[in-house]
């Protein structure tokens, strides 16, 4: 009987002793209490709605508004909720737009919501893969009633469980957020464990620093049993997983504890590939063409290439014009690790360009003139789009004119010439030779034939007798073009002389003999004909004899 009153009296408590391992065990990364959000984990109180985590967007008029979560509020699953309106005589609710979420905080659904006749009540149900919900309530108040919708603590209180509104107090109402000070906690609170995604620590390793007591029966620790297990399969996935253990003593009092794993990245992604870039200014390349040679790589989320974000683009506008540019990005992973970095672009000319000619290129000349080499280099230039003009530089690569240049034709000059960074140029110059001679129509009639005996005639001498024979017209002018005759009219020969009339040529062939010389000459010939036919008859003769 007395047995019976002490367990009374101490109403059967089993305590659970939770003996969290030290944060720092393993090399593993975990936060302190004050960093962790109060939204994130199960109120200690009745309220899950705390001020820090709303936002109020006053309406049209004074009297309405709207709020709206910030961040998630942890909710439980399969469970029903109430959202009461707290000075129900005052006002009501409107509107509610309620969205679930999973453990990834991915969107599952909008919560289907039920209002109580007088709006002062809204409740919904979570599904079982709910974990999170965001709110977004439309409220209003009577006319001077002020009630500052904005605060939230004090008109309005979501629960797991309904109240007795008329019979609360503000401070129960009041949010109180969970108990993180990780020491060991009686039945029905929470414990919280933060690990690294790449090297989680084990659910043993973590059971290991639990112990249960009971005060009848002592250390109970062998009879701790897991009942829920979302971490073990899920320790290399970001997110909060629920552990839940179970004791009971030899009386059959059990005791339930839940265990709140929260797995994190905290790695920055690492960036691979080139940090430096080179192009020239006719590549006209766009900053894309540079990210795909860039690999961002995160522990958690792979290659996430793809999302990098520019804070700074001193390249784009830059892209055609010579010099040294900087890039700066970032990239974050799903956890907001955020990587920070920038790469250079060297823009360069490099001058592909041949120089350019310019100038006179053909030339139409008389055969009876001469282009000089220099005369064609004075006329042409040459030009670079680095250098300038490099006129200077000319060379002749070759020459097929000047050892023809009386030759009627069209001949070749090429030249050439060559900028700093070695692009040539050639040049084709055509030089076209006409022939400006007039024919001379040379006129066997007007040969005439002077004995050398006393020969004094001249020139002057043989146009007069022209004129005198009728060949040429009395007031004639003419202009002595050619003349080898007045040198040797003392000389035996046959010469010529061309004259220029009324600008046309007109030549005249002259012999100069010697009668005495033709005489003999003449007088030889005789003798030789006659032996000739006297040879010639003698052997016509022979032939008829014979």
């Amino acid at each position: 009987m007395k047995k019976n009153r002490n367990i009374s009296l101490t109403i059967k408590m089993i305590l659970l002793m939770l003996l969290v391992l030290p944060m720092l065990v393993y090399n593993r990364n975990f936060l302190n209490a004050s960093e962790i959000a109060d939204w994130e984990f199960l109120p200690l109180g009745e309220n899950y709605l705390s001020d820090d985590n709303f936002s109020y967007l006053e309406g049209n008029k004074l009297n309405i508004g709207t709020i709206s979560t910030i961040n998630y509020i942890r909710v439980k699953e399969n469970t029903k909720y109430y959202l009461y309106f707290y000075c129900y005589q005052e006002g009501r609710f409107t509107g509610a737009n309620i969205t679930s979420y999973d453990s990834d905080k991915s969107t599952l659904r909008v919560v289907s919501t039920t209002f109580s006749n007088d709006g002062t009540v809204i409740t919904f149900t979570t599904e079982s893969d709910c974990k999170y919900i965001k709110m977004d309530i439309s409220v209003e108040e009577d006319w001077g009633a002020n009630l500052n919708l904005m605060k939230i603590e004090e008109n309005y209180i979501l629960a797991d469980h309904e109240i007795d509104i008329t019979s609360i107090t503000l401070s129960e109402m009041e949010y109180k957020g969970p108990k993180i000070d990780y020491s060991p906690v009686l039945s029905g609170s929470d414990g919280f464990y933060i690990t690294n995604v790449d090297d989680p620590i084990s659910l043993s390793l973590i059971l290991s620093g639990i112990k249960a007591y009971d005060d009848n029966d002592g250390d109970i620790t062998d009879k701790i049993v897991v009942v829920k297990d979302e971490y073990s399969s899920n320790k290399k996935k970001v997110g909060i997983w629920e552990v839940k253990l179970q004791v009971s003593d030899s009386a059959s009092n059990t005791t339930t504890f839940t265990l709140y794993i929260n797995v994190v990245d905290t790695e920055k992604p690492v960036l691979t590939g080139k940090k430096s870039f080179k192009v020239e200014t006719t590549d006209n390349y766009e900053l894309t063409h540079f990210f795909k040679e860039l690999k961002i790589i995160d522990n958690y989320d792979g290659d996430i290439s793809e999302n990098v974000q520019i804070v700074t683009d001193n390249y784009s506008k830059n892209k055609n014009k010579q010099g040294t540019y900087e890039v700066v990005c970032y990239v974050a992973d799903s956890s907001n690790n955020r990587l920070d970095f920038s790469f250079t672009i060297v823009v360069e000319y490099i001058d592909r360009l041949a120089p350019v000619f310019s100038g006179k290129f053909t030339y139409d000349i008389n055969k009876s003139d001469v282009l000089k080499i220099e005369t064609i280099l004075s006329n042409v230039k040459a030009t670079d789009d680095v250098d300038g003009d490099i006129s200077k530089k000319i060379t002749i690569s070759s020459d097929n004119y000047s050892h023809a240049s009386s030759r009627v034709g069209t001949w070749k000059v090429v030249l050439s010439v060559k900028d700093t960074a070695g692009n040539v140029s050639t040049q084709e110059i055509l030089i076209n030779v006409k022939d400006n001679i007039k024919p001379i129509f040379y006129i066997d009639s007007k040969v005439i034939t002077i004995d050398l005996k006393e020969n004094n005639v001249t020139v002057n001498d043989l146009v007069n007798f022209l004129i005198k024979t009728n060949q040429f017209r009395e007031d004639v002018n003419y202009t002595v073009t050619y003349d080898d005759y007045s040198e040797n009219k003392k000389t035996p020969g046959e010469y010529r002389i061309v004259l220029e009339i009324d600008d046309s040529p007109f030549a005249l062939s002259v012999n100069v003999l010697n009668r005495e010389e033709k005489e003999k000459k003449t007088f030889i010939k005789k003798v030789l004909e006659f032996v000739h036919n006297l040879f010639r008859k003698i052997g016509v003769f022979f032939k008829r004899i014979f």
